[in-house]
């Protein structure tokens, strides 16, 4: 499973505590909405608010806290 941590939430200490919740889990931190969108496209999960016109690709994403 793959999530992605973005703005506003993109902080290393997010990506600390999903890691050690999900151990099997790829956690990737995305400090810009450039690398959000382009990480976004094959994620299961993702915390933050993604970038316009990001969701129409997410074609695996199935869960959003945004």
């Amino acid at each position: 499973m793959k999530l992605v941590v973005m703005p506003p939430c993109a902080e290393e200490r997010w990506v600390d505590v999903l890691r050690r919740a999900v151990p099997d889990a790829q956690v990737v931190l995305c400090p810009d909405e450039e690398t959000a969108a382009r990480e976004l496209r094959d994620a299961e999960g993702a915390f933050g608010t993604p970038p316009p016109g990001s969701l129409a690709t997410a074609k695996q994403l199935r869960w959003l806290q945004a």
